[in-house]
């Protein structure tokens, strides 16, 4: 079993690609996390991104992330560019 908890990546840049003010999250489209992958999709909520700053598609962001049972998630660290 997979100890989720340990892998964490720093400083990973991204693109919004969906975010949903009214529920408070979305998803960003970044490079670089996985081998396995060019690109991988990464869950934001809006708890992640400081002063509550509302998101939207094509924003650049910076964030801090770890992988999670159900995948990549921003790490309480958003910060736009």
């Amino acid at each position: 079993m997979q100890n989720y908890n340990k892998i964490t990546k720093t400083d990973i840049e991204g693109k919004i690609t969906t975010y949903n003010a009214e529920r408070g999250f979305g998803f960003a489209r970044v490079a670089g996390i996985s081998k396995d992958d060019i690109f991988t999709t990464v869950f934001v909520h809006i708890n992640d991104v400081p002063a509550r700053e509302v998101l939207e598609p094509g924003d650049k962001v910076r964030m801090d992330v770890y992988l999670s049972p159900k995948g990549w998630k921003a790490d309480g660290h958003v910060e736009t560019m």
